[in-house]
């Protein structure tokens, strides 16, 4: 995990970002889970030249996918 990051709660409800023409950014999605296994894709709202549209971002036109590494503790035995 990156020094001084907090994964909880929604960054984006309280701040946006503005480019200007021809600017980019990157930005570091960390996704991660403790149990199980997870797919997600992630929808960008984004307001291009006034027209405001939904942005899917995923994996070649999959889902994203994270899994949980293996321990028997997980797994629901204690050892």
């Amino acid at each position: 995990m990156l020094k001084g990051f907090d994964p909880r709660g929604d960054y984006f409800s309280l701040r946006s970002i503005s480019l200007k023409r021809d600017e980019d950014i990157a930005f570091l999605i960390y996704a991660s889970t403790l149990r199980h296994s997870c797919s997600f894709s992630l929808a960008l709202d984004v307001l291009d030249d006034g027209r405001q549209q939904t942005v899917t971002v995923s994996n070649h036109g999959q889902p994203f996918r994270v899994t949980a590494l293996y321990t028997p503790r997980a797994a629901g035995r204690d050892i």
